[in-house]
């Protein structure tokens, strides 16, 4: 008698948790209400930058039991949530400058983990504050801006708030350390010197055309006089004219040639001059250069003191 009733307890005790399971999976089975409610909340989170909150909506509405045009949706919208999720890589180090793990980091006050695996970790985008926690090392607190598409972002953090001197320089100031301070100068030196040589060339040039113009000038006075040697002497008053214009016109260009010319040569010998020393002029050397104009032609005086 006690062991068939027994038997029937043990019965009814299976069948008791053969259905208490069944309504567990029920009740756990999101209807179609739940499933739409589930995506739209999930799009509203994404679109505030919730990324965590959003995924488990998704994941919620990616269900055997939703709607398949649904859940084909919210898988979907997983994967390009997965695409847009930032992640970042936290690597804090001590007063001596080695590795620490077990750090408690949190971020805008809420906690984040209790360890540091090395691994790249899931954040939301955004203005969030960090906060690093050693016991017995103190707390170090940063402010980051988090970007949507962002991955494996390395945050280096020194506990105490200094970076951990090292022996030796830093590679940026060992490179400047042994650069030497004249290479600047010298490219200053060399482009002023590239500059001296056009502008002095340059010059030469306008000073032979000047000079050619003077002749060609002269020239044409001459012309002039022989067949105008005055106002009542004058065998071809139409000739005199045109030599007059043209003796005038290349004055004119001769002189302008001349004034160019001379203000060249001096500014490309003073480049070249004082190129050895960058801007400084150096001691007991002088170039005067003073171009003469004058009515038909011109001249250019060159002085010098080394």
């Amino acid at each position: 008698m006690k062991m068939t009733l027994r038997l029937e307890l043990s019965g009814l005790l299976a069948v008791v948790a053969v259905l208490s399971l069944f309504a567990a999976t029920a009740s756990a089975d999101p209807t179609k209400t739940e499933c739409v409610a589930a995506n739209g909340a999930g799009q509203d989170l994404r679109r505030d930058g919730k990324f965590a909150e959003a995924r488990e909506q998704f994941q919620r509405c990616n269900d055997a039991a939703c709607p398949t045009l649904l859940a084909e949706d919210c898988t979907v919208r997983l994967d390009e949530l997965e695409s847009a999720q930032p992640t970042v890589v936290f690597d804090v180090k001590d007063r001596s400058g080695h590795d620490v793990s077990a750090v408690k980091v949190t971020i805008d006050g809420e906690p984040f983990t209790s360890r540091l695996v090395g691994a790249a970790q899931r954040v939301d985008p955004g203005d969030h504050v960090f906060t690093f926690a050693v016991p017995g090392q103190g707390t170090v607190t940063e402010r980051m801006v988090i970007k949507e598409t962002e991955k494996g972002r390395h945050v280096r953090v020194f506990l105490g708030g200094r970076r951990p001197r090292v022996a030796g320089p830093e590679p940026e100031a060992a490179a400047a350390e042994y650069e030497p301070e004249s290479s600047t100068s010298r490219r200053k030196v060399d482009t002023r010197k590239i500059f001296g040589i056009v502008a002095t060339g340059t010059g030469v040039t306008s000073v032979v055309v000047g000079s050619v113009f003077g002749m060609l000038t002269m020239s044409a006075i001459a012309d002039q006089k022989a067949v105008c040697p005055s106002t009542q002497l004058c065998s071809n008053r139409a000739q005199a004219n045109s030599d007059h214009a043209t003796w005038s016109t290349d004055s004119t260009i001769s002189d302008a040639a001349f004034i160019a010319g001379g203000v060249l040569v001096a500014g490309g010998v003073y480049l070249l001059l004082t190129g050895h020393h960058g801007a400084e002029r150096p001691q007991g050397r002088a170039l005067v250069v003073a171009p003469s104009v004058a009515r038909g032609g011109g001249s250019m005086l060159l002085r010098g003191e080394f």
